[in-house]
């Protein structure tokens, strides 16, 4: 489930990534010098946004993890806190 998971993933990444740079360079100047950098720029942006998306969920996920395992710890404080009293 895991490896389905990370496939997905970064299916998805790529499509996106894919489809938004194609969108840049269609704005692209026809010649010169200026296309290249353009293009290289473009490329450069969409990569850079897939890695910080991908980090922010990464992110994210493991903020969930924490939460949890407070929620936990505090359950396990709160059934446990009578034996303090004593």
């Amino acid at each position: 489930m895991k490896v389905l998971r990370i496939i997905l993933k970064t299916v998805l990444t790529v499509f996106l990534m894919t489809g938004m740079f194609f969108c840049f360079i269609s704005g692209a100047p026809s010649s010169g010098g200026g296309r290249m950098i353009y293009i290289i720029f473009a490329a450069g942006f969409c990569i850079v946004l897939a890695v910080f998306v991908n980090g922010c969920l990464i992110y994210i996920k493991l903020l969930r993890k924490r939460i949890k395992e407070l929620e936990t710890d505090i359950d396990n404080f709160m059934n446990h806190s009578h034996k303090l009293d004593k």
